[in-house]
């Protein structure tokens, strides 16, 4: 070895011993500020408590009523067995083995790519808007809880009929529903109310840092569970619920030959695990590189997906029930999505002993699950726009600030729209549009991005170095299953939306739908084609490493900017 390659070789140890001692130093010194799991419990806890959030407890239920009830199953075992337990276990052990600033995932593979953290950014963004509706409408819920009698409670009909399972409360006097997405005509105070108070809540838990959240988890995670089971076990005791578990279990083979319900299944078990934009990665960055993988990889979608089967059993016993008492049968009873939340659970507290206190519970769990999802979103924005335009001078600022901005504005959003009589519409569409093909779609771009150009080989070698070996059958899944079949999922989401009779009547209405739904991939072109943020000088994009994700000393400073609170 010549004298000039064994400096090189000395020097280059010592940059890396110095790397290393900076990277555990900042890690310590800033414990507080963006926060470390300090066991398995705790990272477990944390992204169960985000995972598990509204779209178990009745986004799950709503999508097995919507598709014929246990044929519903097919399309999503298949989705979690070939694409969500390789995609989850993919998304951790990036998260945990390299541990970088989220924006730094795309951008390394080419530095054209550093728009796809702004389409996850924007995914993220109207997640976040249309939760803090959500979480709003709970709190408000649980304010009303303290009426006696609750608002909501069964009353007699013109017929002399008492109406139990009715969504006249609801529809038209919380929400005043109108027609259409521009049609208001009316704001609700206490809805604005609880908007300001929950985001103020979140901002400030953002503020605290990560690591004030996780001990949530403690109480959030819980109490869903003790709340179901006493739901599950009054269903047990009402007349009909068999009726409602037969719905639920005894598939509609006819919907299965449709596009719909493979897209909505995909949208859904993705969704529901937090997958495709960076949430998960966002949570595996705070273990220790060497925390078991493949036993957290298959708990918790496991978790989860038995929290949506329990959740649906404890529902459709009530509804079992309500279309015993009613003659009306399941299939004609037209449930939508978030009465269940607003409808169903409710009326099913009204059969409870002390009902008052049962909705208290009830929409303090369904306020601190949609709490535990809605401060994750924010924060992986507000990494995002700031670790990006931290590279600039012109746009160097405070993360806190960052977090301020994305939390004011999407506070506005919900005021503006969300909080008037066209809530309901707002609500459902940017779900719809914003999120759910989106997500199909992302998957897509990040499973063939991370296995074939990071490459997964490099990632395999790492995970080997702490004694954990990958499971083949997930590197096979992931090499040539998981990319052609969410290619077909995303065909088949977009084509479905294309053909799908339930669009917004006016022209206005689709035109507000389509611009949301290309936000994500505008940002995207935006960043390509513009490269407003100068992260890179693409004459000399050679220098990338795909194995390392950053140069020697780049850790260091990207771990000092990304901790500056």
């Amino acid at each position: 070895m010549s004298q000039s390659d064994s400096s090189k070789s000395h020097a280059g140890e010592y940059c890396s011993q110095m790397q290393s001692f900076e990277v555990s130093m900042y890690a310590k010194d800033n414990d507080k500020a963006s926060g470390t799991f300090n066991n398995q419990i705790q990272f477990l806890l944390s992204t169960l408590g985000y995972a598990v959030s509204y779209g178990n407890i009745w986004r799950f239920p709503y999508m097995l009523y919507q598709h014929g009830g246990g044929a519903f199953f097919v399309p999503y075992l298949i989705c979690l067995a070939i694409l969500v337990f390789p995609l989850f276990y993919l998304e951790i052990a990036f998260g945990q083995m390299y541990r970088k600033a989220l924006h730094r995932y795309y951008d390394t593979i080419h530095p054209k790519l550093l728009g796809l953290s702004f389409t996850v950014a924007a995914i993220c963004f109207f997640i976040a808007t249309y939760y803090l509706c959500l979480i709003g409408w709970c709190f408000a819920f649980f304010l009303n809880s303290f009426q006696d009698p609750l608002p909501w409670a069964p009353k007699v009909d013109e017929d002399g009929k008492v109406d139990e399972f009715s969504n006249r409360y609801f529809v038209n006097e919380f929400l005043d529903k109108s027609d259409s997405l521009f049609d208001i005509r009316s704001y609700n105070p206490t809805i604005m109310i609880s908007l300001v108070l929950m985001m103020s809540f979140v901002f400030f838990t953002l503020y605290r840092g990560i690591h004030s959240a996780k001990y949530v988890s403690y109480f959030v995670v819980p109490l869903p569970y003790f709340i179901l089971a006493v739901f599950f076990v009054k269903g047990l005791t009402m007349e009909g619920f068999s009726s409602g578990w037969a719905y639920l279990y005894k598939p509609d083979w006819s919907k299965l030959w449709t596009l719909s319900i493979w897209s909505d299944a995909a949208g859904q078990a993705i969704f529901s695990a937090g997958l495709a934009h960076n949430t998960v990665i966002k949570f595996a960055s705070h273990r220790k590189e060497d925390d078991p993988l493949l036993s957290s990889t298959i708990l918790l979608p496991c978790l989860n997906f038995g929290t949506s089967m329990f959740a649906s059993l404890a529902l459709f016993s009530f509804i079992g029930h309500a279309s015993y008492t009613s003659g009306i049968p399941i299939d004609d009873m037209k449930v939508q999505g978030m009465e269940l939340t607003f409808v169903v659970y409710p009326a099913l507290i009204n059969t409870l002993p002390w009902p008052n206190l049962w909705s208290i519970l009830f929409f303090t769990m369904m306020t601190s699950l949609g709490l535990g999802t809605e401060y994750i979103l924010v924060e992986v924005c507000s990494d995002i726009f700031h670790g990006t335009c931290s590279r600039r001078k012109t746009f160097k600022g405070r993360k806190v600030v960052m977090t301020f901005i994305f939390c004011l504005i999407i506070l506005l959003i919900n005021l503006a729209f969300f909080a008037s009589s066209a809530g309901y519409y707002w609500l459902k569409y940017v779900d719809h549009y914003a999120t759910s093909i989106n997500l199909v779609v992302f998957s897509f771009v990040q499973i063939v991005l991370f296995v074939y150009f990071l490459p997964i080989e490099d990632l395999i070698e790492k995970i080997k170095k702490f004694g954990e070996a990958t499971p083949k059958l997930y590197i096979f899944c992931l090499k040539y299953i998981c990319p052609i079949f969410s290619l077909f999922l995303s065909a088949m989401a977009v084509y479905g939306d294309i053909t799908r009779k339930n669009k917004p009547k006016e022209t206005i209405d689709v035109i507000v739908c389509n611009i949301i739904f290309a936000i994500p991939l505008l940002s995207f072109l935006i960043v390509f084609v513009w490269n407003p943020f100068g992260r890179y000088d693409l004459e000399n994009k050679a220098e990338y490493r795909s194995a390392s994700l950053l140069d020697d000393g780049e850790e260091m400073k990207e771990a000092s900017q990304s901790g500056d609170q």
